[in-house]
């Protein structure tokens, strides 16, 4: 692996103070998960239980009633965006659900 040093212009004085300490940077082990993706040491893969989700779970209210999320059309996705997803689980689906359809990743969403 390589690592590139930061080096700092001399500033009032500030010639050959380095960075403390000099040691190589730590490797850290992480587990992140967020929304639509799992991250757990750099190997990201789609979370298929959200994936599932969006091909079951219904659009509760409004024009797309009782459609899933996955089979709302893009151009109400987009216009969601500009407004602002609702907060909870069904904004998080409809924001991943139009990731999904402007990225041509609908593939990836179980048929049902």
């Amino acid at each position: 692996m390589v690592v590139a040093q930061l080096v700092r212009a001399s500033v009032c004085g500030t010639e050959g103070r380095g960075f403390e300490p000099h040691l190589p940077p730590k490797k850290s082990r992480f587990h992140l998960k967020s929304g639509l993706f799992t991250f757990k040491e750099m190997n990201i893969a789609p979370d298929p239980n959200i994936l599932k989700e969006l091909s079951t779970f219904k659009m509760p209210y409004g024009k797309y009633k009782g459609t899933a999320i996955i089979r709302i059309p893009v151009h109400y996705l987009e216009w969601m965006a500009l407004q602002g997803f609702p907060t909870g689980k069904l904004g998080m689906l409809l924001s991943t659900a139009h990731v999904i359809k402007t990225n041509g990743l609908e593939h990836l969403v179980p048929r049902r």
